[in-house]
């Protein structure tokens, strides 16, 4: 491993000490319809594709990509790509005492569902993509 890739996990370890990540992956094309309450915490990077929300109303709202889907826990929503579409993306799910903590101090979005725009997409998919990495590593102790 490079001396980079090293400080990097170090610097992530101390991080997210009192996190544990759940589930996380990369999906290319995904053609899934979820309705959807999560467990954990939840970040999904919307990539590109098509990509759709069922309002509260029940009408269908297209989300203009690449955007990041915020959930958190006991957040309900139904998502996904309509019949013959799909859309790309890379999620990770994570939980703890710490994750709690940047809840309540307003680091993370304080309504149980959020959609945002990227600045900056390849940015945020490079580090999502390290961050998988790290999780995918054998030992990793914050991998569930």
């Amino acid at each position: 491993m490079d001396r980079s890739f090293t400080i990097l996990y170090e610097l992530i370890m101390i991080w997210f000490d009192g996190i544990r990540f759940g589930t996380f992956n990369h999906i290319p094309v995904c053609r899934a319809w979820v309705e959807h309450t999560p467990s954990e915490f939840e970040v999904n990077l919307l990539m590109k594709g098509d990509f759709h929300i069922r309002e509260s109303n029940g009408l269908l709202r297209r989300i203009a990509l690449p955007s990041v889907l915020w959930m958190a826990p006991g957040a309900h929503l139904c998502y996904g790509a309509r019949k013959g579409e799909s859309w790309e993306h890379s999620y990770a799910t994570f939980c703890g005492r710490r994750a709690w903590r940047f809840q309540e101090a307003g680091l993370f979005p304080q309504s149980p569902w959020r959609l945002a725009s990227l600045a900056h997409p390849e940015t945020a998919r490079h580090r999502m993509d390290q961050l998988q990495q790290i999780l995918a590593r054998p030992g990793c102790d914050v991998a569930g």
